[in-house]
């Protein structure tokens, strides 16, 4: 039956008069269909509250693709310190909190992820956190708004050498332009005298350019690109749909530094993020479209080994592989997934990707691992003989 919306969330389906002789049947059908367990004795007692809430766990949601900068900005980190750590440390299977960049163990071996434009660890938290090993994301930070592509894998592959400590090899996960970043760095980690494995998050650089020109198309001129990157940026950090005719003001405005500024002035005293960082943020995200844009570089065929993680496309998935084969001398691994690339990292089959290609030392070491919690049975016992040694 249909629940009217005047009826009260708190009714229950006995108020409603369901026949309680049916309660086995609805436990069977929630217990069968939506692997759902209940006692029979709850259901005829089920709010109306609860029952929405059933609903939208039962619901399959579909991920549906994004259009324009939505494809490529999503995410804003509120931890502003955080958005501009160069190193963040997510959560695994192996490490249940994150870690800060001087806290890490440089005898293990990390999933190094590096992010597309967006630049930031908040997109990968689902897929690190089901991670046989250790991970970290590498962020751009928005000091460097004229880097290269190339530039950025150096300075990557220098912080992966020298704080990490890389001894044999290496597994990099390249999301999105990330790619084009995780290709470069492997050629310079190769040069060291490593190898390893590239999970490659929306294919071949050809792959990647090919997905922004396709996202941008519906920006005829660079102006509008402008304005546009302009508005998106302001509504992430003011989470406003309807910006105040925004969009329309900035078409008046001549130049992007000006632009740049109109929305700084406008979230003035909106914003939990400092107003400097709020203008480095919208300038980097421009800037890192013009760097994916103005990207050119010859294939390089590496030693190390190629995952190609499609995410769902209307495209031809042939070409696809055959353009990431031209960067390795191994035969490209090849998986598909159901989510879209702006959802693609939040794809459960992401994580058992990675699982699948580690080595087989990390998979037996995570094996015999111990995964329980420790944790202070009685802090306050802990504070006080703390305190106590102190005062002597």
């Amino acid at each position: 039956f249909s629940i009217s919306n005047v009826t009260s969330q708190e009714a229950t389906l006995k108020d409603l008069g369901m026949d309680l002789s049916k309660s086995h049947i609805v436990r069977a059908y929630l217990r069968d269909f939506h692997c759902i367990l209940l006692d029979e004795g709850i259901i005829p007692i089920l709010t109306v509250k609860k029952i929405l809430e059933l609903e939208d766990k039962m619901s399959k949601k579909v991920l549906e693709d994004s259009e324009g900068l939505k494809t490529f900005f999503s995410h804003i980190d509120p931890d502003e310190l955080l958005a501009t750590t160069e190193m963040v440390f997510l959560p695994t299977l192996t490490a249940c909190t994150a870690l800060r960049d001087n806290e890490f163990d440089v005898s293990q071996t990390y999933l190094c992820v590096v992010p597309g434009v967006e630049g930031l660890h908040v997109r990968f938290h689902e897929l690190c956190e089901r991670l046989k090993l250790p991970a970290l994301v590498l962020q751009p930070g928005v000091e460097r708004p004229h880097e290269t592509i190339q530039e950025m894998a150096q300075r990557y592959a220098k912080i992966l050498l020298n704080k990490i400590q890389l001894k044999k090899r290496f597994y990099l996960l390249g999301y999105e332009s990330g790619v084009l970043v995780a290709l470069e760095m492997a050629a310079i980690l190769e040069d060291h005298g490593l190898t390893g494995a590239i999970f490659c998050i929306g294919g071949a650089p050809e792959n990647i350019l090919e997905k922004f020109e396709e996202k941008l198309a519906i920006f005829e001129t660079e102006e509008s690109l402008q304005v546009a990157v302009a508005t998106h940026m302001f509504m992430l950090m003011n989470k406003d749909e309807n910006p105040e005719d925004l969009k329309n003001i900035l078409k008046t405005i001549s130049t992007w530094k000006e632009k740049v500024t109109l929305c700084v002035q406008k979230l003035l005293g909106r914003i939990d993020h400092s107003i400097q960082y709020a203008k480095e943020f919208i300038e980097a995200a421009y800037a890192r479209i013009l760097q994916v844009r103005n990207y050119s570089s010859e294939p390089r065929l590496l030693r190390s080994l190629l995952i190609y993680i499609r995410p769902r496309s209307s495209g031809s998935n042939h070409v696809g592989t055959l353009s990431l084969q031209n960067h390795s001398q191994q035969k490209v691994v090849e998986y598909e997934l159901q989510a879209p690339l702006a959802y693609a990292a939040q794809d459960l089959r992401c994580a058992a990707i990675v699982n699948r290609h580690l080595g087989v030392d990390i998979l037996e070491e995570f094996d015999k691992r111990n995964l329980c919690e420790s944790y202070i049975i009685n802090a306050d016992s802990f504070m006080t003989t703390a305190e106590v040694d102190v005062g002597q």
